[in-house]
């Protein structure tokens, strides 16, 4: 006969006034784990149970702590040793379960999942033994059909629980949960780490009352912009300037959020990135150096500012006017927006980046002297008998009267072309000319009778070619010494 129950064979039956039997395992379970006496079959509440190893229920001892009759002692010992730590490989019995841990790690290199024992109500003889790998894939994968591993907690570093539902807990309790979020879509719960991380999520994915005293009672955000307007209406209405009407349908809402400020240089970074554009400058000459800092310390003292300028122009004399005017833009940030100093360089500042302007848009012209002509054998020659340049052309005169008698010279094109008078051919004499001498033949022409003195004359009167012509033009046919008389 097997248990209804586990379906594991049953040893030592437990028999219940409602008649439903099981195991005695399930059923010390129950009252000794769970701490309940409910029939597991029918769910009736049973103050005692008969746990007999036998056909016969005759009761011969009793466990008054659980409310269980026993029909020998035999049955008593199998089930109270359930309870008993005792060591699965050498069935030492300890006296806690950490003295049990300890000696299945040292003596049998083999572990627990505490998170089972401590989550499942299974008995010490229960539990599985596992080397590190099979440990990491139970916890992580699973070892059974249907069991995936325990949850893990992604803000807590290697914190697992035995099911979902204990990690649902430990998330509510410990994180904080977006309610926004859960109001759009139940299924798909977002938590974060703390309120922190929170606060990012409602000013990036929702709408925050940005009101000093809404921030400091948190979790003060709405689902669309509207609910928001209202909340503003209601709660803050001198924010609005008095107007407590909503717009009309289809109107469109602006609220403006408040950017945080950007964090500002102090006055000590602002001179530390002067004084260290200067020593570049100033190419780390330790005495220009300290002159600069001098001149900064009196800069706007007394109304000099424009003395002291002076002295620092002439001491970046080297230094380029992009350079001077990088250095005027950062010697100004020392001084208050309203102060005369700073006045005065943001006015030197206008006028030297519009003499600058001025300077790449109009640059100066070219001073260099006119050459003068180079003989041939490098002598200056006088300028007497050169050919003048042409005078330069008139501009067309236009009448701006109404007569229409009157025809425009510049659109007669007509007019000859003044021809440029000749050179003297004394000045400028013309170049000797230059004959390149003719390559020899590599082999000379014979110019001799022949050897036998006769015959070559009478072939050369004859035609030593004929011209046929073909598919690619005319071809040239040449007889070599044969004779078809």
């Amino acid at each position: 006969m097997s248990c209804i129950v586990c379906t594991n064979p049953i040893k030592i039956r437990a028999v219940t006034p409602c008649k439903h039997d099981t195991c005695h395992v399930c059923a010390f379970r129950t009252r000794a784990l769970y701490h309940k006496k409910q029939c597991l079959v029918c769910r009736t509440e049973n103050d005692r149970v008969l746990f007999a190893d036998s056909e016969s229920q005759t009761v011969a001892v009793s466990d008054d702590k659980y409310a269980i009759d026993f029909t020998s002692q035999d049955a008593k010992k199998q089930t109270l040793d359930l309870l008993l730590n005792k060591c699965p490989r050498c069935s030492t019995v300890f006296t806690t379960f950490k003295q049990l841990s300890e000696h299945v790690r040292t003596q049998h290199d083999r572990v627990f999942c505490n998170i089972c024992a401590n989550q499942k109500n299974q008995f010490v003889c229960e539990l599985k033994l596992y080397n590190s790998r099979q440990l990491h894939q139970h916890q992580v994968k699973g070892d059974q059909n249907g069991f995936k591993g325990h949850p893990q907690c992604r803000f807590c570093t290697g914190k697992r629980f035995y099911s979902d539902d204990e990690l649902f807990v430990h998330m509510r309790d410990k994180h904080e949960k977006c309610h926004i979020c859960d109001q759009i879509d139940a299924t798909k719960p977002q938590y974060f780490r703390n309120y922190d991380h929170l606060a990012s999520h409602f000013h990036e994915a929702h709408y925050v009352c940005n009101v000093q005293s809404c921030l400091d009672q948190k979790f003060v955000v709405f689902r669309d912009e509207l609910d928001l307007r209202a909340h503003q209406i209601k709660e803050h209405g001198s924010i609005l300037g008095g107007d407590r009407k909503l717009p009309a349908f289809g109107g469109k809402l602006t609220i403006e959020k408040k950017k945080p400020d950007e964090p500002k240089d102090s006055y000590e970074t602002k001179k530390l990135r002067l004084d260290e554009r200067a020593r570049h400058y100033l190419n780390y000459d330790q005495a220009k150096v300290d002159e600069f800092q001098k001149l900064v310390g009196e800069f706007g003292k007394n109304g000099n500012e424009r003395a002291v300028l002076a002295k620092l122009r002439q001491l970046f004399v080297e230094s380029s006017a992009e350079d001077l005017g990088l250095l005027l833009l950062e010697l100004k940030e020392l001084f208050p927006k309203n102060s005369s100093p700073h006045k005065f360089l943001e006015t030197e500042l206008k006028s030297h980046n519009r003499e600058k302007l001025l300077d790449q848009q109009f640059p100066a012209l070219s001073t260099a002297p006119a050459s003068r002509p180079v003989g041939p054998w490098g002598q200056n020659q006088p300028t007497t008998g050169l050919r003048k340049a042409p005078p330069p052309k008139s501009k067309p005169v236009v009448n701006r009267g109404t007569s229409s008698n009157v025809r425009l010279t510049y659109l007669n094109n007509s007019q000859p072309k003044p021809q440029a008078p000749a050179l003297d051919d004394q000045l400028f004499p013309k170049l000797p000319s230059v004959q390149k001498p003719k390559p020899p033949r590599v082999n000379p022409v014979n110019t001799s009778i022949g050897q036998w003195g006769q015959g070559l004359q009478e072939r050369r009167e004859e035609s030593d070619f004929e011209i046929r012509k073909g598919k690619k033009g005319k071809q040239v046919l040449f007889r070599m010494g044969v004779n078809r008389n």
